[in-house]
């Protein structure tokens, strides 16, 4: 186990760092639980291939919130939480890593949170000094119900009762911490839709660690040390790792060739859409003639006005500006899904 002081670290440092193993965050991913990321785009992140994308509104919010999340959760259950400044790691070449938001300060082991030294974290299977975590998070009113209810009261009286019930990519990132850091227990606490405060109790499942510490070990190992991308798992995937063809067909299985058929009816059933679409069109634009539209009860139902629009000629360019036209001009390339006509099948 290992430390490093994240306290001076630039942002960009902090993602450079990331790069050298798995984190937290990225778990889900790996685990496909992610809706937002799959393990191809993650994989590219890890090699150098992509930065990533820039952090959305929510994520903003939420690390500009986690300071106010953290402070209600000591305000309401008594409990010291201290920031940790590290990112720690774990492993062969420390490729477990994890940035936790908080430590809870247990008194029966030290009065403050610290990084311990090696001698102790072999004694005792801990990177720090304390057994508990905190995770603090915000979340829209619209994810409400995938969080259970709060276990406040319960933490509060010390007594655990009921099943504890946050989001799954939540809950491997904090079984994960559990695993790089050797702690027992983490809270979590979140603030929804900006007014409804809540708490949980996440105790250390070791059967779940051993899943996904060995499907993150596969991805790091198999994958990204040797540079092997991770199958794709939806059709930007795809695009993106088979950007071209080769050249071979392969025989359809039955649910291949009922798609194929699905396809060439919906295409066909759009193309006899497409047709009336017209026809009716045509028959308003008869019908509006000269007028600018037609009203339905005195209120404006359909318009047939001019347009102007201004549209680069690049024919015209190309054929007065040759020279010009080449130094510009790019090729860029495509795979297109197209079905054979009825002859070629």
């Amino acid at each position: 186990m290992t430390a490093i002081s994240t306290a001076a670290m630039s942002r960009d440092e902090w993602l450079k760092e990331r790069t050298k193993g798995i984190g937290g965050s990225d778990v889900a991913t790996i685990l496909g639980l992610n809706p937002y990321k799959t393990p191809l785009q993650l994989w590219e992140e890890k090699t150098g291939r992509s930065s990533g994308s820039a952090a959305g509104e929510s994520a903003y919010w939420g690390t500009v919130l986690e300071g106010v999340v953290a402070k209600e959760f000591s305000q309401r259950t008594g409990m010291k939480v201290q920031k940790v400044n590290y990112m720690l790691s774990k492993g062969e070449d420390g490729w477990m890593l994890g940035n936790i938001d908080r430590a809870v300060v247990n008194p029966a082991i030290a009065g403050r949170v610290s990084v311990l030294k090696p001698e102790k974290v072999e004694e005792c299977g801990r990177l720090l000094s304390t057994d508990i975590g905190l995770e603090c998070k915000t979340a829209s009113v619209y994810m409400s119900e995938h969080w259970g209810d709060s276990q406040e009261a319960e933490i509060l009286a010390g007594k655990i009762v009921t099943e504890h019930k946050i989001p799954l990519y939540y809950e491997t990132q904090i079984q994960w911490y559990m695993a790089v850091t050797g702690i027992e227990t983490f809270y979590v606490a979140v603030l929804i839709g900006g007014q409804d405060f809540r708490m949980y109790e996440v105790k250390r499942d070791q059967d779940v660690i051993d899943a996904i510490v060995s499907k993150c070990r596969d991805f790091w190992e198999n994958h990204v040390l040797k540079d092997v991308p991770p199958a794709p798992i939806n059709v930007d995937d795809v695009k993106k790792l088979y950007a071209k063809d080769s050249g071979e067909m392969t025989e359809a299985t039955n649910e291949e060739a009922t798609d194929i058929g699905e396809l060439r009816n919906l295409k066909e059933q759009i193309k006899s859409l497409k047709e009336q679409e017209e026809a009716v069109a045509s028959r308003l634009i008869m019908a509006i003639g000269e007028k600018t539209g037609l009203t339905l009860g005195g209120k404006k139902a359909v318009t047939y006005k001019a347009m102007n629009t201004t549209r680069f000629s690049s024919t015209d360019f190309k054929k007065e500006h040759p020279d010009l036209y080449q130094d510009y001009a790019k090729t860029t390339s495509t795979r297109v899904l197209r079905l054979a006509r009825s002859e070629e099948h």
